[in-house]
């Protein structure tokens, strides 16, 4: 009777230890398992923010081109209108000096 009391005991921690090495392999592939998922989605996260950073990229250099066209288109203009502007000057005083010795002739002829 002891014997058999024994031998159940025995058994017991038997099965108890089979299924604690169980579940500690179980639980050790369900880790494995969720660190292979979860390094799947931090690079799939990774890469639509690589994604997203790149198309936002774009859309900023792309407003930075039209910004920079305005600007050159600006320069272009303002560098017309100050060259007609220094020939309209230049004009008024070649009219200037051409007034000033026709009136030397004149005054110097009379």
């Amino acid at each position: 009777m002891v014997s058999q009391t024994v031998d159940r005991i025995l058994a017991s921690e038997k099965s108890a230890f089979e299924k604690i090495e169980a579940a500690r392999k179980q639980s050790e592939e369900i880790l494995v398992s969720a660190s292979l998922e979860a390094k799947a989605i931090v690079e799939s996260a990774l890469k639509e923010a690589k994604a997203e950073a790149a198309k936002r990229s774009q859309a900023t250099q792309a407003e930075i081109d039209v910004l920079l066209e305005k600007a050159r288109l600006a320069s272009v203009q303002e560098v017309a209108d100050l060259r007609a502007k220094a020939e309209g000057e230049i004009d008024k005083a070649t009219n200037t000096v051409i007034g000033l010795i026709v009136n030397r002739k004149h005054s110097t002829q009379g």
